[in-house]
């Protein structure tokens, strides 16, 4: 069946090139904006300001938001570095890029992971916090900042971590949050079965 996604120019060229969210990329490019600025004539310097502000423009929340919403309602994700939402078990275990490190920042699969019950991706994936989970993770903490959750209590917990991020991260924008968190779902789910979600095999 196809998808059929509406949306401008804009939309239709993060779809089709992948998306430069490196914060370091975004510093650059900021950076060359204002050591040009000062050798401009008024004619340059009319040129400069409308291509800054296109910059400025792309590089808003709002943009991102509208080329996010437009790539989960293609269904087509052929940006191997995209966040996304997994929704199948092969999906799953064929994680590759970011998706590895947010699937592996799942309390439950971490604690499984720690008692050398779930594979967890193997060689591919790369443990900043050892031994860490919940609170004490890095990841889980970026992927929880700030979402309402029920914890096993069933009481309903809120949080903001104020951190430093690592070098090269970002913050994850809502949409991101949400579909690492739905994922994490869909892999709880496939415990209960007695199935590894990091390599598909039995528990």
């Amino acid at each position: 069946m196809a998808n059929v996604v509406y949306g401008d120019d804009d939309i239709f060229d993060a779809m089709l090139y992948p998306q430069q969210h490196n914060p370091n990329n975004i510093a650059w490019i900021n950076n060359q904006f204002n050591n040009l600025s000062s050798t401009l004539t008024e004619t340059g310097r009319k040129f400069f300001d409308t291509c800054k502000s296109i910059s400025q423009e792309i590089q808003s929340s709002n943009i991102l938001r509208r080329v996010q919403l437009a790539l989960r309602q293609s269904g087509s994700h052929n940006n191997s570095n995209q966040v996304r939402y997994l929704s199948t078990l092969d999906d799953i275990v064929g994680a590759t890029g970011p998706m590895i490190r947010w699937n592996m920042a799942c309390s439950d699969i971490r604690e499984l992971y720690y008692s050398d019950r779930c594979c967890g991706y193997g060689e591919n994936y790369v443990d900043i916090n050892p031994k860490a989970v919940r609170d004490d993770d890095y990841n889980f903490r970026r992927v929880m900042d700030g979402v309402f959750h029920e914890n096993k209590d069933g009481e309903i917990i809120y949080k903001h971590y104020y951190e430093h991020l690592f070098d090269g991260d970002r913050e994850l924008t809502p949409y991101e949050k949400f579909d690492i968190i739905d994922t994490w779902e869909l892999m709880r789910h496939f415990v209960k079965q007695g199935i590894d979600p990091t390599d598909g095999n039995e528990l």
